[in-house]
Order: C-alpha cells, then sequence, then structure tokens
C-alpha cells in the first residue's frame, strides 16, 4: 500500500519540492537490493547473472517490480507518447513472460546446452627396476683379509640379487675322550687370523615382499656322534646389514644395523641333526641389502657330545647344510 500511494498520481501532486523521479529509482534499488539480499546471492557485476536472477529466482517479487515500473512509466509526463507506448509494451511482455514463463529469457535451469565429453581420463604408468648390486664381500680380519673364517658364495637367484652370500668354510672341533659329556672348542684352521668371525650372509636385494628362511642342519658322514649339537655365539640373535660394495676389502665399519628392520635372527642357535632356523624375513617387509648372522668368534663355538662315554677316539666329519627356502618352499641356493 505505501509503495503504491508513493507511485499514485495524487501524490506525486501533493510532493512539490522533492523530484519523484530520483525517488522513484531509488526505492526501486532498494526493493530489488531487498530481493537480493532474501535470496542470499552476493552482488555480481555480470548482466546474464542479474538476468537470471530475475527471471528464474524471484518469480512473483519481480513481477510486483515490473508493475510498479510500468505504473511509473505510465504516470512519467517528461516522456513522448511514443516512448510511453515502448515501454508499456516492454513491461507488458516482460510480465507476461514472467507470469506465464515464457522465453523472453534463456531458462538456465532447464537442460540448455551440455558438454559432450565433459570429462577425460589420461593413464599414468611408473617402471620401478631392480638396481643390480655387487654381493659384499664376507667378513674377515681386516688386518689379515686373506686367512677368513667364510667363503665367499656366488648369487644367482633373481637375476643375482637373491641368495646365501657367504657362510663359515669349516668348522674344527678337539678334544679329549674321559667325561661322559663333552663340550669341544672351535680351533679353526693352522693359518686363521685370531680376529676372524664366522658369519653367514643372505642377500636380498629383491625390493619385494617375498618371504624367507635360512636354516643349518648338521649331518655325519664319517662316524656319528649321536645327540652332537653345534652351539653358536649369537646370544641375542643380532643380524646386522653388509654394506661392503664387494669390490674393496671388507672393513668392519661395513657392518652396520638394519635401518629399517627386515630380517630376524634366532637367539641360542645349536644346529643339530634337525633343520634348524637361523634368520628369516616376513613377506611384510622388502628386502634391500645383504645381512649377516654372526655365529660367534674364533674359539667362541662349542660342539656338545651329551653322550661321550662309549666313543672311540679317531676323526668323525660331517656336514653342516645351510639352506634358503623362500615361500612356498622353493630351494633358492644350498650350500
Amino acid at each position: 500500500m505505501i509503495l503504491a500511494k508513493l507511485f499514485s498520481r495524487r501524490q506525486y501532486k501533493k510532493v512539490k519540492k522533492f523530484d519523484l523521479y530520483f525517488l522513484r529509482i531509488f526505492l526501486l534499488f532498494v526493493f530489488f537490493l531487498l530481493i537480493t539480499i532474501k535470496r542470499k546471492i552476493s552482488y555480481l557485476d555480470n548482466f546474464n547473472f542479474w538476468i537470471y536472477f530475475l527471471h528464474v529466482k524471484c518469480n512473483s517479487e519481480l513481477s510486483l517490480l515490473f508493475y510498479l515500473f510500468f505504473v511509473f512509466v505510465k504516470n512519467y509526463k517528461r516522456r513522448g507518447s511514443k516512448m510511453k507506448k515502448t515501454n508499456i509494451l516492454l513491461g507488458s511482455v516482460l510480465i507476461a513472460s514472467l507470469v506465464n514463463g515464457g522465453s523472453v529469457f534463456a531458462d538456465t535451469t532447464g537442460t540448455g546446452s551440455q558438454a559432450d565429453p565433459n570429462s577425460a581420463s589420461t593413464t599414468v604408468t611408473t617402471t620401478l627396476t631392480v638396481p643390480h648390486t655387487n654381493t659384499p664381500k664376507a667378513p674377515t680380519d681386516p688386518a689379515d683379509p686373506t686367512n677368513g673364517l667364510n667363503e665367499q658364495g656366488t648369487v644367482n637367484g633373481e637375476d643375482g640379487n637373491l641368495g646365501i652370500a657367504y657362510y663359515p668354510k669349516a668348522f674344527n672341533f678337539s678334544g679329549q675322550l674321559g667325561a661322559s659329556e663333552l663340550n669341544l672348542s672351535d680351533v679353526g684352521e693352522n693359518n686363521s687370523s685370531h680376529n676372524a668371525t664366522y658369519n653367514i650372509g643372505v642377500k636380498d636385494n629383491t625390493h619385494t615382499n617375498n618371504q624367507w628362511i635360512l636354516t643349518a642342519q648338521l649331518t655325519w658322514t664319517k662316524g656319528n656322534l649321536p645327540g652332537a649339537e653345534i652351539k653358536l655365539a649369537n646370544m641375542n640373535g643380532t643380524v646386522m646389514q653388509n654394506n661392503n660394495n664387494g669390490t674393496d676389502n671388507f672393513d668392519t665399519n661395513n657392518l652396520v644395523s638394519q635401518a629399517p628392520q627386515v630380517v630376524t635372527g634366532e637367539s641360542n642357535v645349536s644346529i643339530g641333526q634337525v633343520a634348524t632356523p637361523i634368520m628369516s624375513k616376513s613377506n611384510t617387509t622388502v628386502g634391500i641389502g645383504t645381512y649377516d648372522y654372526k655365529l660367534g668368534d674364533l674359539g667362541a663355538l662349542k660342539l656338545n657330545i651329551p653322550n661321550a662315554t662309549s666313543l672311540q677316539a679317531g676323526d668323525y666329519s660331517g656336514t653342516v647344510t645351510w639352506n634358503l627356502a623362500v615361500t612356498p618352499g622353493t630351494a633358492v641356493a644350498t650350500d
């Protein structure tokens, strides 16, 4: 009612000191702004957006707005009759399109034109290969590298990345009969370095989640020592990583702690006539090097013979077989 009065011809005649032309424009702007705030649409300087907003979003409010604009044009005396007819016709068309859903403005909420295709995908591939590395040299006494206790192996599995890298050359024990139980110390070889160590190494540089276990088994080939076992001196089952480059002589600094932990060693191992686990790797880890299990220093290993009372004097000999088995049981190398 208030807006109708403001836009009526009678009200126009009563107001003398204020230009109703600018007042009406101002009121139309305020009305338009209130609609905008009501619809919670931020102001944009985009003509197409406002056309969309007026035609689609405001509906009944715009009908009233254009009706008021039509009344304003009709009562504005300064325009010629031709201009008034044009404006009235335009206002009628706009109101008709808003009320009846005409097509003066394009309805952007309809189907409209669509991109086809409107999406695409690009394939990405990456290939990671396993680097070939030399097999590290077996631990020796750096001061006397030619007189070590370990034998260098040849790794052929998984293209030279999986296999037994080195192992002890021999175990030599000696002692005297007389006791019911014997614990004989290893004496090495005549030319063995006093600082030499017994080591077994497994190279696994496959960079895969494989699973394997290294076992050792003692068998007698000459004579028989029932129940005899070789007691190792790795009390904690420590496994180190051998970072020797395979070219330079071994240095004690080549043995470093595993980072990350990949291989687990067994503690207080006794090698007997049944296959005994030495160290293993689960399929939750990735092999990235050569893993070293130290059996003990020269003189630290013991041959335990529990029933020595009826043994005859003489030489006995046998073999320790090291077996690296990869799940589900494939033997990669045997020494």
